[in-house]
């Protein structure tokens, strides 16, 4: 980035500061405020600076005035990089402080811009094609498309955001007394999820708290841990949409759908009343015998636990003396059964727990320990921080074996112990690199020297636009060993880099593939639509 644009980025963040310093201070409108404010910082705003052409943006009364009040030089040469920035508002004129804003271009590429109360700024961008997506608590999130000039250094695209509902709500039994929840007993609590359609399953899939995913709000539950200041008391937590009404609002309690309700406008709060004896009934479990994988012999003296999606256990509850542990009154789902032994393997492998009973897993193996030394360096060679985990080949054929919970982050020089003294496959993560999925013999207990040298790949963009959001798409390699799982978020979008080869991908939800397709990728870009879209 040259000097121009890190100096421009400071003015930027100097003048959102003086804009919202007076917009606090002067009793005008919200409006005319605003006005002012954005017209005195683009009067100030660096030589060159351009405005977005008036179709890049929604035609809302906020986007008239953005066009009316934009910079009025115009840069006539082309250049390599484009600083993009803007300010943050509510329609009122009041700043806005984010939570989360994201640029993505065409690629599917995505990155964070920075943030200040009130204003943005990404520098570094090549002109072209992109989606800015701006999140903040109490506002409706907001996407907006447009195409960054090549003909001036710095454009600016200010944001509108308005306000979304939040809506306290109840979950109440039959007697009219509020749930209590267990948030630390390791065992789910109720969740409240919003979704924009009716939902016909499981909600969760991989994940332990699906609000986030379908993109319509969050549920801040309320409790001993958790204080949510604008939530009257005698309430259960509170729905903070992100979009606007119609929503479906449903109480999950992991896989099994308690109660679904639609909501279409304004609503002072929302009221369920469920059964306490239907909960009981859905509630499964697990039991389980841990044995040596060599011997057979039971492991009196470990520890076990029973993990809901993408959480890890640093300890759980000793075995008995034949090697057994059971996890009853568990919601029905997919869990991770972990094990700690001295002298073994850390055990991490996926179950399902069934509603309405308690599944008898019978004998667990467990591998006695080995350990893995090495480096891992990036393309140059140089050695870099990566993320490792290293899982018995027999134990890796599903999306659900991929937990990120079970990676270990090194830099450089590693060594992993608890690892299975087992045939392995070795997973590399690096940002900016392709995976690396290494076989590792580990039978003899130690392996020394390794050199994971990753590769920067090829970039790779899959979309599946007609795959359902919460879903995922899993990339296999041609022996059909899993290698990455994603979430299907609203864009049904994954960007990822791989090296050349030939690949499978599966469409699914938790532990289940639906369908599966090929993907050949060369010294090119792939950019490729799968599932139904694709055929």
């Amino acid at each position: 980035m040259g000097a121009k644009t890190i100096a421009a980025t400071a003015a930027v963040a100097a003048l959102a500061g003086w804009a919202i310093w007076r917009g606090r201070n002067v009793p005008e409108d919200g409006a005319a405020r605003r006005g002012q404010d954005v017209a005195a910082a683009a009067a100030a705003a660096p030589a060159g600076a351009s405005a977005l052409p008036p179709d890049a943006a929604p035609a809302t009364e906020a986007s008239a005035r953005r066009e009316a009040l934009d910079p009025a030089a115009m840069a006539t040469t082309a250049t390599s990089e484009v600083l993009l920035y803007g300010s943050v508002v509510d329609p009122e004129g009041e700043p806005v402080e984010l939570e989360a804003l994201e640029l993505e271009d065409e690629g599917a590429r995505a990155r964070d811009a920075s943030s200040t109360m009130g204003s943005y700024a990404i520098g570094g961008l090549a002109p072209g094609r992109y989606t800015l997506s701006a999140e903040a608590r109490g506002f409706l999130t907001r996407r907006e498309g447009f195409v960054l000039p090549a003909s001036a250094e710095h454009c600016r695209h200010d944001l509108v955001l308005e306000p979304a509902l939040s809506i306290p709500v109840r979950l109440l039994d039959e007697n009219g007394t509020l749930i209590a929840e267990e948030p630390r007993s390791g065992r789910l609590a109720l969740d409240v999820v919003a979704t924009p359609t009716a939902p016909t399953g499981s909600l969760c899939g991989l994940c332990r708290e699906p609000g986030p995913v379908y993109g319509c709000g969050e549920f801040a539950r309320a409790d001993v841990f958790h204080l949510v200041r604008e939530l009257p008391v005698g309430y259960s937590g509170l729905l903070r949409l992100r979009v606007a009404p119609p929503v479906y609002v449903s109480v999950v309690l992991l896989d099994a759908t308690l109660a679904t309700r639609r909501v279409d406008g304004p609503v002072s709060e929302l009221v369920f009343t469920l059964e306490r004896a239907a909960i009981e009934q859905r509630l499964g479990g697990i039991r389980a015998r841990f044995v040596d994988a060599l011997t057979g012999r039971p492991i009196s003296d470990g520890k076990a636990a029973l993990d809901p999606p993408s959480m890890s256990s640093a300890g759980g509850d000793p075995t008995d003396s034949d090697g057994s542990a059971t996890f009853p009154a568990r919601a029905p789902g997919l869990y991770e059964l972990r094990f700690f032994h001295d002298g073994h393997e850390r055990v991490s492998r996926h179950v399902r727990v069934s509603s309405g009973r308690v599944d008898d897993l019978g004998e667990v193996p467990v591998w006695p320990a080995a350990k893995l030394r090495g480096r891992v360096l990036d393309a140059r060679g140089e050695p870099v921080s990566a993320c490792l985990f290293a899982l018995p080949r027999d134990r890796v054929r599903g999306p659900a074996d991929l937990d990120p919970a079970d990676a270990r982050g090194v830099t450089g020089w590693f060594e992993l112990d608890a690892v299975a003294r087992a045939p392995l496959e070795l997973f590399v993560q690096v940002p900016g690199h392709a995976l690396m999925v290494r076989a590792v013999d580990a039978t003899s207990g130690l392996v020394e020297g390794l050199g994971l040298r990753v590769d920067e790949g090829v970039p790779v963009v899959l979309r599946a636009p007609d795959e359902p959001v919460g879903g995922q798409l899993t990339i296999a390699d041609e022996r059909g060993v899993p290698l990455e799982t994603h979430m299907l978020l609203e864009t049904r979008c994954v960007a990822t880099r791989v090296v050349p080869g030939r690949y499978q991908v599966w469409l699914g939800r938790a532990e289940e593939v639906f369908s599966k397709h090929e993907l050949v990728v060369g010294s090119e870009r792939v950019d490729l639509v799968v599932g139904s879209g694709g055929r």
